[in-house]
């Protein structure tokens, strides 16, 4: 999903200097710059990492679940207590394996939310003045 988001951006920035190049006017660029402040606004909206809160929850009580049901197993002498004990050692390391996978993964999201609003707000406003300044049409 990321890399998709990456691509619209891009391909979006890299309309906007086609259409500038073919149309000798860099509006089209400053117009590119709208519509990536919507793709990050979409992305805002659209609560990505809200969604990943509730995987995390989800996942936590599942954990304990299994982990409930190990105990009862342990009680009731089906398994032996080294055989649970390991399997809650590998629960819990997984889980917080998995914890630590979607932070990172939430962060990456709100920073790219983020660089899009900015750099779109910052082409729509100064691309045309900034391109000018590099290359004027004839």
């Amino acid at each position: 999903m990321e890399i998709g988001i990456y691509l619209s951006v891009l391909l979006i920035l890299f309309g906007g200097v086609a259409l500038s190049v073919f149309f000798k006017d860099w509006k089209h660029l400053e117009s590119s710059g709208s519509l990536v402040v919507i793709v990050g606004v979409l992305i805002t909206w659209s609560d990505i990492t809200g969604n990943i809160d509730q995987y995390i929850y989800s996942m936590k009580e599942q954990a304990n679940s299994q982990l409930e049901n190990l105990n009862k197993d342990k009680e009731d002498g089906f398994m032996s207590k080294a055989a649970i004990n390991k399997m809650e050692e590998f629960l819990q390391n997984d889980s917080d394996e998995i914890q630590k996978y979607l932070k990172l993964r939430k962060v990456r999201i709100r920073r790219f939310e983020a660089g899009a609003l900015i750099i779109g707000t910052f082409i729509w406003g100064y691309g045309g003045t900034i391109a000018d300044s590099i290359y004027v049409f004839a």
